[in-house]
């Protein structure tokens, strides 16, 4: 008789660890799902939990064009994760990586090194790259051409960016005619009483005069917008989903380059890593998924990767 009473209690106990789980999952998901309707908090994905995964990311993908990974490009942990996601959602949906890290004129190239036309180290030696690009993105690229995944340079030519940031507007009387390389001056439409302007003009305020901070954020509008149209343009032809990374500020709170391609129409989710924990509740709205990257993932052993 004891013995039964004992196995029943064990048997009580392991149905409600079990419920509780359950009950905790379905907590999680509508949470994720109140927050995405509102755009009010994010939803943190916990590395250090033993269950981590991606799918609830993985899932709500299915109801989005882009996801937008904003990072900081110093960390390292984070681009670890952001080729793990990338690896993951391009098992499960016809994707495309698109880059801030690669320019337009770059295209050309990265799709002959894609295609097997040229050699790893011919498309390295062919134009110049961040500093880090091949410890940190080149991995995107070679997940992407094992795979055959389409890749778009997103990022117009530092080049041109650099001459609005010194010249303003009338730089655009010495680009080139005969190709365009660069989004058109119309395109960068820009509201200066906006959130994401007042946000540049703090970034950049000390650092240089007036009008020198107006063509710096018209610099920085000129990298969002060309972004803007190559991923548009792709998603709208291709039909594909896109898996866009970028540094943060483009992206964070719904602004920059995510503000763009929303009004474009097209259904962007966006993802921030983050490599310190965020203190704030304000900070917790910077995207409809957080990851904090100084966190470890565990193993199936309990142990930190």
């Amino acid at each position: 008789m004891k013995k039964t009473i004992i196995q029943l209690f064990f048997l009580i106990l392991i149905q409600s660890i079990f419920l509780s789980e359950l009950t905790a999952e379905s907590n999680q998901e509508a949470r994720f799902q109140e927050n995405i309707k509102d755009s009010k908090s994010a939803l943190v994905l916990d590395l250090a939990s033993s269950k981590f995964n991606l799918d609830l990311l993985t899932k709500e993908f299915a109801n989005y064009d882009v996801l937008i990974v904003g990072e900081e490009h110093n960390d390292e942990r984070g681009h670890e994760i952001s080729l793990k996601i990338f690896q993951e959602l391009s098992t499960k949906y016809p994707l495309t990586l698109s880059l801030e890290m690669l320019e337009w004129h770059q295209q050309e190239t990265t799709n002959e090194f894609l295609s097997g036309s040229i050699t790893e180290s011919a498309f390295l030696n062919d134009s110049k790259y961040w500093n880090n690009f091949q410890k940190d993105y080149l991995p995107l690229l070679r997940w992407a051409k094992e795979n055959q995944i389409p890749v778009i340079c997103a990022n117009p030519p530092r080049r041109y960016a650099n001459a609005l940031a010194r010249q303003g507007f009338s730089a655009y009387k010495n680009f080139p005619k005969n190709e365009r390389l660069y989004p058109l001056p119309q395109n960068l439409l820009r509201d200066r009483n906006s959130i994401y302007e007042a946000k540049l003009r703090d970034l950049f305020q000390g650092h240089s005069s007036h009008a020198s901070i107006e063509n710096t954020i018209l610099a920085q509008n000129f990298w969002d917008a060309g972004m803007t149209e190559k991923i548009a343009s792709h998603q709208l032809i291709s039909s594909r989903k896109i898996f866009h990374l970028n540094g943060r500020f483009h992206s964070d709170y719904g602004l920059g380059l995510t503000y763009r391609l929303r009004k474009a129409g097209i259904r962007t989710l966006t993802l921030t890593l983050l490599p310190e924990e965020v203190k704030t509740e304000g900070e917790r709205k910077i995207a409809d998924f957080v990851i904090f990257t100084n966190k470890p993932i565990l193993k199936e052993d309990g142990k930190s990767d």
